[in-house]
């Protein structure tokens, strides 16, 4: 739950029906962290469950990664789809010199142990209601070549 996060002022606790979330009341103020313990390395994707309320002005955050300021630095801007009630989305990095997510779902290589991320404030009334740290998993073994076909 966002709302479990160690909070900075003015990121502040919302409610709406029956998700609690977090949001900042101040553009480019406020922060929530989040810590987790990584039990195997390898390479993560973060979603969350998150209300943009419809408005172009109010569907980003700012994410670092273990205390690293994302304040001010639009390539690390996670922007949200405009929706009007708690959806679920990759976090998303948007890249140098375009509005739109270069990067989605943004991806993180992370070693063994505890690492934290964190929310920065950057458009007000922006809402997160939670997120989850899901490692990606990726084949190894290739897939068999259908009945009837030859590989050379």
């Amino acid at each position: 739950q966002a709302e479990s996060g160690a909070l900075t002022s003015p990121m502040q606790t919302g409610a709406s029906g029956s998700d609690t979330y977090i949001y900042t009341n101040t553009d480019y103020t406020g922060s929530a962290s989040f810590t987790f313990n990584i039990q195997q390395a390898g390479q993560y994707k973060m979603e969350a469950k998150i209300n943009s309320n419809n408005d172009a002005g109010q569907n980003s955050f700012y994410v670092g990664l273990d205390n690293e300021s994302a304040q001010g630095n639009n390539t690390f801007s996670y922007s949200l789809p405009l929706v009007n009630v708690f959806t679920w989305d990759d976090v998303n990095r948007v890249g140098n010199g375009t509005a739109l997510p270069d990067f989605d779902p943004m991806t993180w290589n992370l070693t063994q142990g505890q690492h934290s991320f964190t929310f920065y404030g950057r458009e007000t009334n922006t809402w997160l209601d939670q997120i989850i740290l899901k490692r990606v998993v990726t084949d190894t073994i290739p897939p068999a070549a259908p009945s009837g076909v030859t590989v050379n």
